[in-house]
C-alpha cells in the first residue's frame, strides 16, 4: 500500500492515500497520465492505487477546500479505469 509523505513547516507527516488531500491525488493522477508510460505495469499499478484512494473520496462528502464535484470525479475515475483496461488488454495479447 502506498503512503503519502507531506512536509509541513519542517515536520514530515506520513498518511495513507485516502487521508491525502483530494487535490494532491488528482494532480498526482494527472502527472502519471501525462508523464509515465502506461505500458509499464508498475505505472499502471501506481495509478490504480491513486484511483482507489480517489474512489474513497468520491463516495464521501468532502470537507476540503477546492474539491471537484463528486459526479465529475466519479466520471474521471471511470474514464481512467477504462484507459487502464485498454493497456491491460494490449499487454495481455
Amino acid at each position: 500500500m502506498l503512503k503519502m509523505v507531506m512536509d509541513s513547516d519542517g515536520e514530515e507527516q506520513v498518511m495513507s492515500l485516502e487521508d491525502s488531500p483530494e487535490i494532491v491525488l488528482i494532480d498526482t493522477c494527472n502527472l502519471v497520465l501525462r508523464h509515465r508510460d502506461l505500458r509499464n505495469p508498475d505505472n499502471r499499478n501506481f495509478l490504480r492505487e491513486i484511483l482507489n484512494a480517489l474512489k474513497v473520496k468520491a463516495e464521501s462528502k468532502s470537507t476540503e477546500p477546492n474539491t471537484v464535484s463528486r459526479e465529475e470525479l466519479k466520471q474521471n475515475i471511470a474514464e481512467t479505469e477504462d484507459l487502464l483496461k485498454q493497456f491491460d488488454e494490449e499487454n495481455s495479447q
